[in-house]
Parts: structure tokens; C-alpha cells; sequence
């Protein structure tokens, strides 16, 4: 089998002999036992016109529609500028790119990134500078750059090569005649080239492409930044290569497809568990009789110079009409003034004090006026800022009653008998559709458990698999499990108050629902989340991280963190298990195991009897 096998044929095919074409000729003629070989390429065209072994093509497109590539539709970006002026369009894609980007990240936690294509190291060097700004601007370290040249360093070629780890601090990577075919890094997403290239070669087509590689889970769209050259460059190469156009490419969406799904179960009782609330509040704010202000320093007046011209003839010496016949005179201009009231306003309702305070206050530094500087403002507001900016973040545990299901949330219709039906519209992509798990085809299976709405909508095979696994199990012996619900796809907080919020790379609060509730007798539950055993290394150090009081580092690592400091909020109640699916199914004993932290709480018993 030959991989790449557009490069068995040279630029001008029939007339030039590549290696690679030599060597299968020769194995051919001296190997009784080569029977086929078989060629494999993601660019089966030249100049328009396939390559004559193609016997089954893929495009671009059809990769996008089945969710093979990331979505790019509308985000190729082209721009008409002075080639003078790169260094303009560099700070733009740079600005664009984090404003869209810059809080994506893979499941694994690394951060999206963004390739810069420069013809020549020159240019590199050139309008890195542009860059680096353009980071500071947006409050960026320049560090987040990254070059990789023909003369890189040993350092910023390993580098190169970890940008998929978590731990990576780059963001943004410079390339010089690198970073093209064969290219693979996942957390790529978005391309630009700074710079028009003379001569090519299909190099603006894998520039471009690069940030294609679709991540499973992300729904964010791929960008594309091009100057216009470029762009009709792109255009060409993607008709010769893979007779697709930019326009093409642009209206690829990938297949997605619309259900409605009907909540069956209207009345589930509550979730009762102890939550971790944290308000912001003011400490030792200042009462009005201790508030104190002090005079700012004396702002220097603004000035007006005057200069005396006179008329002369213009046969002067000077060849000038007007004439200076004095010296020039600064003449200090009256200083713009804000009444109190106003001043006292303005301060009082920006740090939220006593109106009355302020006013007095203003009226005890300026006791000769009738009003303030208005150049003194912004001295008195920074007192006041320092005086009132003292807030602590208090902590209390509260116990709460948490909506598995709000029916308000969905849509509500009367049927033909006059009952009343909520449902809602959801999508989920093409090849998802066998995902979908209908109580009208389970019922048998399903009996009284589950399915508080239908179709359940799986995100994955192993979810699906554990969820059958677990009702097959319970309808031999159920115990003392009152149900078993599919949660991890009703995330809208408007349906459901069963989340949990963990800290994002962005130091923010996101919202995160679990996979799997089982709900037993005594109002104990489990929760139990699927996850791929890819991320079991990085989660799992990240749990250890957390025992010793570190931050962790991966998005799910975050989202497991925040979910064992609620189990511990709820001893006795709340029970978590995370299990890691190396194949569609769990295997045998990962499923003993959940069946045996059932039982340890008392409600399910292994085994018949």
C-alpha cells in the first residue's frame, strides 16, 4: 500500500519518473509476489483532471458533512490590503482569532491554536513584532508565539512537537516552509497566511487545510485568513486538486438532523443535596462620618500661547507678510469646574456610598469654591476606590432541591385526548443516528426504569452500551434502585437544575452535567460518567493533583475535580464513579464494579437471590 500517492506521479505525470513509481515498477518486475498495490491520497486531482488509479474519492467537503473535518462554512476570510501593510492584517487575525478562539480548547484542555504561514524567514522576522503586539494589546504574553524554521532551535522543534500536550504554553506558531503535509495537530484551528506566495506549489492548499482536523466532541468552525491573492490562489489549487471550489468548501455544513424529543416522566421527585454557594461581599465598608478625602496635588492649568504678528510688505528680506513683534505670552486658561452636587453624584453612585457623605466631604476640602477641578475627579474617585474596594468571598453550604426535569422549559401542547405533551427540538449530526434510543423500542427492555424522555439521545456507544447493560441487570434484580436516568444530554439550565460548575481555562464558572443518575431508595443517589480512555492518564493525574491542593489542567480533569468536591460535600448521599471506555461497551468487570458501589449503599445485591 502507498500512502500518499499523488507523489508516485511527477508535476508533468506521463513524461517524469518519481521514485516512489520506480521502486513499485522494479518490486514489479523483480517480486513474483506483488500482486496489487493499492493507493491511497487526500489529493486525487491534477490540474482538474483525477489521477488515473482513482477508484473511490472523498472530498473536503463530504469530510465536513460527516464530521471528519471541522465545519469551516463562512469563516474563510479573505482581506484587501497593501502588501506594505502586513503588518495591519497580522494584528487583525491575531485579534480575530482570540476574540472567536480564544477560549476553545481540546477535551484534553489544549488550548486552540492559531498557524501564521511566512514566505521567507525575512518576513517572519519582519512582522513577528506586529504579532507580539497584537498579543500585548489583548493582555497576552508574548511567549504564547512560536517559530519553527528551517534553523529553529532544538528547543523550538520539541516544542513544535508537544503543541497537542495540555501543558503547551504556544498559541501562536510561525511557520517558514513548515507545518504543511502531513501536519497533525488537532488543536489547530485556525490558518493564515501573512504574506502572497510567488510560487507555490499546492502550498497555499495544505497551509490552509491544516486546521481542518475535526476533534471529537467540537462544535466550534475552523477559520481561514487569506489576503485576496491568496484567496484566488486557494480557489485554484482546490479545483486542481480536488475539484472542489472555496464556495464549495464554504457551504460544506456537516449533516445534522432535527428530532423532537417528549418528556415521559413529568413528576420525578427532587434531587436533595448539600451545594457549596459562594456570594461576593463587602468587608468593613467605611460609614459616612469616617469618610475622608485629601486634596489633590495641583494639576498644572492648560495654557494658551499668544504671538503678535504684524503686516510688512512682502519685498522684505524674509520673503514673509506677517511679522513677530513681540515676544510670545502663555496665558493660563480658566480651569473647567464640576459642581458639587454633580461630582457628588457621579462618586456616589459609582462606589454605591452616601450621597450626603460625599457632598460634605467635597465641601470641606474646597471650602472657597463652588465646585471641584473637574481635573481633580478622577484623584477623588481612586481615594474612594482604595477606601471601598475591600471584598471577601464567603462560602456556606446550603441544601437544595435540584429539578431533574422543569417541564416549563419545554415546549408545551395539548393533545387530541387533552393532555397536556412537553417537548423540545434538539439536532445531533448524521452519524450519530444510531445514538438515538427510542422508549418505544426498548420497552420490553426498559420496563418502569429510564427513559424519563424519549429518544434518549447517547453521545457514544459505550454510554448506550452501559445504559442497556445496567437495565437488563436491574430487571433481573432490582433492589432498592428507584430508577436510572440518561442525563449528559439535557444540559439547557432552563430543562434541568442537575449541573455542576467547575473553573474554566477562562477563570470563569461553566456548567457541566453528568452522564448517568441512579436514584435509590433513602434518597441516595450515583452518579456515573462515561469518558473515553483517552482522557484517563491526564484525569486521573489531575484528580491526584487535586489531593495535593494543585490546580488541574485538563477540561476533564476539571469537570471530575468539581464533581468529587461535591460527593464529599454529601457523604452518605452522593456517590460518583468516572469509568473510562477503552472499546464500545464497558467491560465485565468496570460493570461489577458499579453494581458493587450499589450495593455498598445497601440497595442492589449482586447476584440472584
Amino acid at each position: 500500500m502507498l500512502d500518499e500517492a499523488h507523489h508516485t506521479y511527477g508535476q508533468a505525470l506521463d513524461s517524469e519518473l518519481k521514485k516512489v513509481r520506480k521502486t513499485v515498477d522494479y518490486l514489479h518486475t523483480e517480486s513474483p509476489n506483488l500482486v496489487c498495490v493499492v493507493n491511497t491520497t487526500g489529493t486525487p486531482y491534477f490540474q482538474r483532471q483525477p489521477l488515473r488509479d482513482v477508484v473511490a474519492w472523498y472530498g473536503l467537503s463530504e469530510g465536513i458533512r460527516d464530521g471528519i473535518l471541522k465545519e469551516v462554512a463562512g469563516n474563510i476570510f479573505a482581506y484587501d490590503f497593501d502588501d506594505r501593510h502586513a503588518d495591519r492584517f497580522v494584528s487583525e487575525i491575531v485579534s480575530d482569532f482570540f476574540t472567536h478562539c480564544g477560549h476553545v480548547a481540546l477535551p484534553n484542555g489544549a488550548p486552540a491554536k492559531l498557524a501564521i504561514y511566512f514566505p521567507q524567514t525575512d518576513d517572519l522576522e519582519e512582522l513577528r513584532p506586529a504579532v507580539e503586539t497584537a498579543l500585548a494589546t489583548l493582555h497576552l504574553s508574548p511567549t504564547l508565539c512560536l517559530r519553527n524554521t528551517s534553523d529553529s532551535t532544538k528547543d523550538e522543534i520539541d516544542a513544535f512537537n508537544r503543541l497537542n500536550d495540555p501543558a503547551s504554553p504556544h498559541r501562536v506558531i510561525l511557520l517558514v516552509n513548515k507545518g504543511t503535509e502531513g501536519w497533525n495537530c488537532p488543536s489547530l484551528f485556525a490558518c493564515a497566511l501573512a504574506r502572497r506566495l510567488k510560487t507555490s506549489n499546492n502550498f497555499v492548499l495544505q497551509a490552509a487545510s491544516r486546521c481542518l482536523r475535526q476533534v471529537p466532541g467540537n462544535a466550534v468552525k475552523a477559520r481561514i485568513y487569506l489576503s485576496m491573492d491568496n484567496r484566488a490562489v486557494l480557489d485554484r489549487q482546490l479545483q486542481e486538486t480536488y475539484g472542489e471550489t472555496i464556495a464549495d468548501i464554504n457551504a460544506s455544513k456537516q449533516d445534522r438532523r432535527r428530532e423532537r424529543i417528549r418528556l415521559v416522566k413529568l413528576n420525578l421527585p427532587p434531587l436533595v443535596v448539600r451545594q457549596l454557594v459562594r456570594t461576593v461581599v463587602r468587608t468593613n465598608p467605611p460609614a459616612p462620618a469616617d469618610l475622608r478625602l485629601e486634596l489633590p496635588a495641583t494639576v498644572a492649568a492648560s495654557t494658551l500661547t499668544r504671538t503678535a504678528f504684524d503686516m510688512t510688505s512682502h519685498d522684505n528680506a524674509s520673503h514673509h507678510v506677517l511679522k513677530q513683534v513681540a515676544a510670545s505670552v502663555d496665558l493660563a486658561a480658566l480651569p473647567d469646574t464640576l459642581d458639587f452636587y454633580a461630582a457628588a453624584v457621579e462618586l456616589a453612585a459609582v462606589y454605591r456610598l452616601d450621597v450626603w457623605a460625599i457632598l460634605t466631604e467635597l465641601r470641606r476640602l474646597y471650602p472657597e469654591a463652588d465646585g471641584i477641578p473637574a481635573d481633580h475627579l478622577p484623584s477623588l474617585a481612586a481615594q474612594l476606590e482604595s477606601a471601598t474596594r475591600t471584598y471577601a468571598i464567603r462560602e456556606e453550604t446550603v441544601e437544595v432541591a435540584l429539578a431533574l426535569v422543569k417541564p416549563d422549559g419545554f415546549d408545551k401542547q395539548t393533545a387530541a385526548d387533552g393532555t397536556e405533551v412537553y417537548t423540545a427540538e434538539i439536532t445531533y449530526p448524521v452519524d450519530r443516528e444510531h445514538l438515538l434510543t427510542r422508549l418505544e423500542d426498548w420497552r420490553d427492555r426498559a420496563g418502569a426504569f429510564g427513559f424519563h424522555y424519549t429518544p434518549y439521545n447517547f453521545d457514544s456507544r459505550p454510554e448506550q452500551g452501559f445504559f442497556a447493560d445496567m437495565l437488563d441487570r436491574l430487571k433481573i434484580t432490582p433492589g432498592k434502585v428507584e430508577d436510572i436516568l440518561f442525563t449528559g444530554a439535557t444540559t439547557d439550565p432552563n430543562k434541568t437544575d442537575f449541573f455542576v460548575e467547575y473553573k474554566g481555562e477562562d477563570g470563569r464558572a461553566h456548567r457541566y452535567t453528568p452522564d448517568f443518575i441512579i436514584r435509590l431508595q433513602g434518597g441516595k443517589c450515583i452518579i456515573v460518567e462515561i469518558k473515553d480512555a483517552r482522557f484517563q492518564a491526564a484525569t486521573e493525574e489531575d484528580l491526584a493533583r487535586d489531593n495535593r491542593g494543585e490546580p488541574a489542567l485538563t477540561v476533564e480533569g476539571r469537570k471530575a475535580v468539581a464533581l468529587k468536591r461535591w460527593e464529599k460535600l454529601n457523604p452518605g448521599r452522593l456517590k460518583y464513579r468516572l469509568e473510562f471506555a477503552t472499546a464500545d461497551a464497558l467491560s465485565f468487570n468496570q460493570m461489577q464494579a458499579v453494581q458493587e458501589a450499589m450495593e455498598a449503599e445497601n440497595a442492589y445485591r449482586v447476584g440472584p437471590g
